[in-house]
């Protein structure tokens, strides 16, 4: 993705399809975690993810609550994790009422 790039536009993500922006969610995931671990500013990819969620809540339902933390917590993965897919394997987070 490049700075330019559709797919960063949340006027994209309220018309794509549920798979398209749980891929998304989950790029935005691991690159954030890139920036981190490489002790660059992760604030840019941390505010996409966490509007990226509140896209899909409001338009697919819950999201599983380890994309809805502030802070992401260390993993190899956000896209499996112990051969399960991370959507699968963790609770979904309703929002808050």
């Amino acid at each position: 993705m490049n700075t330019g790039s559709v797919l960063l536009t949340t006027v994209f993500w309220q018309k794509t399809n549920a798979s398209r922006l749980k891929s998304l969610i989950q790029r935005f995931a691991t690159r954030e975690r890139n920036c981190f671990a490489k002790a660059k500013p992760s604030f840019l990819w941390r505010n996409r993810r966490l509007a990226a969620v509140t896209v899909f809540r409001k338009r697919f339902g819950p999201v599983p609550e380890i994309f809805t933390r502030h802070k992401l917590p260390k993993q190899d993965s956000y896209y499996i994790k112990d051969g399960e897919y991370v959507w699968r394997l963790q609770k979904p987070s309703l929002p808050p009422s």
